[in-house]
This record gives structure tokens, sequence and C-alpha cells, in this order.
């Protein structure tokens, strides 16, 4: 099934699209050992329980295995998700941000009209000199 499931696009297509995301999850980290469970510590005591014969030992040598599982370190990381910035939070720098434009926009404006008025003036002063300069001769 493993190879199945990581060789297909299952996966990709179908759990990624239509799962959401894990709301809380736990991994752990394998760290195993293991030995054979027939050695000679407890030998003599499967002898005198089971009252093995030299096949029944072997097959049962293949069989069994004692096991401990360990914890590979009691460290816990926890992760959280939350919003970088709130719903107000997020309408103050939209606004910021458009007065800011505003104002920009407002002194290009003013700027505009202040050219305007000191060409205007220019052409006033320039026409007025040349009157006077005219009535003069």
């Amino acid at each position: 099934i493993e190879n199945y499931v990581t060789d297909s696009n299952i996966i990709n297509n179908v759990c990624i699209v239509q799962c959401p995301l894990e709301c809380k999850s736990m991994k752990f980290n394998k760290f195993y050992s293991l030995n054979d469970f027939i050695n000679e510590k407890n030998n003599e005591d499967l002898n005198d329980y089971f009252n093995f014969t030299g096949t029944n030992r072997r097959q049962m040598k293949k069989d069994l295995i004692s096991l401990n599982v360990y914890y590979e370190t009691l460290n816990y990381e926890e992760i959280t998700e939350k919003e970088s910035i709130d719903f107000v939070g997020l309408l103050s720098s939209i606004g910021g941000i458009a007065g800011l434009f505003l104002g920009i926009s407002f002194l290009s404006l003013v700027e505009i009209i202040e050219i305007a008025f000191q060409i205007i003036s220019y052409l006033i002063k320039t026409k007025v000199i040349k009157v006077k300069d005219f009535s003069e001769n």
C-alpha cells in the first residue's frame, strides 16, 4: 500500500486538494532496540515453563523477539498559527496608504496650479513691461 500511495498521484491530486490542514498532530521519532527472545538470560526459565525441544527452540528463536520501545527525547515542540494582522489593522493600513496617496495627489495638484499661476504671472509681467516700453517710445 505504501508503494502504491507514494508512486501514484493520489496524495497530490486527492488528499492535498480535498483534505484541510490538520489542527493537531503528534509525530514521534522511532528509536528501537531488539534482541532475540531466547538467550542465555531467560533460557532456563523458558525450558522450565515450555519444555522446549531443539526444533521448537530454533523455531521460537526465529519467531520471538524482545522489543523495547523508548522515547527518543522527552521534549515537545508546539507550533501555533495566528494572523499577522487583524481586520482593524488591515483597515487602518489601507486607510493610511490611501491617505498618503491622496495627500501626494493633492500636493501635486497644488504644485501644478502654482506653476500655472507663476507662468501666467510671468506672461502678464512681460506683457506689461512690453506695453510700458511701447508706450514710452
